[in-house]
């Protein structure tokens, strides 16, 4: 049993040990526009036991995560945790999400405005999800932010 925890460490480890340019360049954009900047994951333990390792914590004014938390997206009170932590009202939120785990909807119940990230994504499985704006490349939501002052 103790093999297999450590072989699932390891393979969510790798997610954090190569963080594309784009996304880093997106962040550094939205720091110097004084933006805050939180994360909401559905995670265990053992899916972030590398977060602290990599590149990302710095860039993060604030990190839920479920298991911490014991509330998960689409739940209303972990937007709203993440929102508290922040001081800011859901109104003021973008909501940037793959649409998994009925994430956008979520966001989009408690007044955040929510997009969907299809970068990553193969488009057999960004074309399901309908209703929310769908965002390219991490650059676009510089533009969003920028239309929003």
């Amino acid at each position: 049993m103790k093999i297999i925890h450590e072989q699932r460490v390891f393979v969510k480890s790798v997610a954090f040990e190569n963080i594309d340019e784009s996304i880093i360049k997106m962040i550094e954009n939205l720091k110097a526009l004084d933006i805050k900047i939180g994360l909401i994951s559905n995670c265990t333990s053992e899916e972030v036991k590398a977060w602290n390792k990599c590149l990302l914590p710095s860039y993060f004014d604030d990190v839920v995560f479920s298991y911490l938390v014991r509330e998960r997206k689409p739940n209303p009170a972990i937007y709203l945790i993440a929102c508290n932590n922040l001081n800011v009202h859901p109104e003021h939120c973008l909501f940037i999400g793959d649409g998994g785990s009925d994430e956008l909807r979520g966001a989009f119940e408690v007044g955040m405005r929510p997009y969907q990230a299809t970068w990553f994504l193969p488009s057999s499985v960004s074309d399901q999800l309908y209703g929310f704006p769908k965002l390219k490349q991490p650059m676009e939501i510089i533009d969003i932010v920028k239309e929003k002052e």
